[in-house]
């Protein structure tokens, strides 16, 4: 069976391809600034491609887990404990409904 391209998937490897270039890091001793297609590049270390802005401009910040949140084993624990909580909350509702239609009003 022979699978057709849909409308545009050719011309999206062709962008794929025309902008691989980016990731590739600049070899020992190559300039960290390139032009192409009349644009000027720059190797941003933080972002590990090319870029249009430069190095010192970059406003690209690592995700840092803040100091507050708890660890996923914590927060496995946690979670666990919640819904065993929740659990006997909804069974405790359960039991007084069930009372409350059992008593004479």
């Amino acid at each position: 069976m022979i699978k057709k391209k849909k409308k545009g998937e050719k011309e999206k490897t062709g962008q794929q391809e025309k902008w691989a270039w980016k990731l590739n890091p600049p070899k020992a001793g190559q300039r960290h600034t390139k032009t192409f297609e009349g644009k000027s590049y720059h190797w941003c270390p933080k972002h590990n491609k090319w870029t249009i802005h430069k190095p010192e401009e970059c406003r690209w910040e690592e995700k840092k887990e803040p100091e507050t949140m708890i660890k996923t084993d914590e927060m496995d624990k946690t979670g666990k404990e919640e819904k065993k909580r929740l659990k006997r909350l909804a069974l405790q509702m359960i039991m007084d409904l069930s009372s409350d239609e059992e008593s004479p009003h």
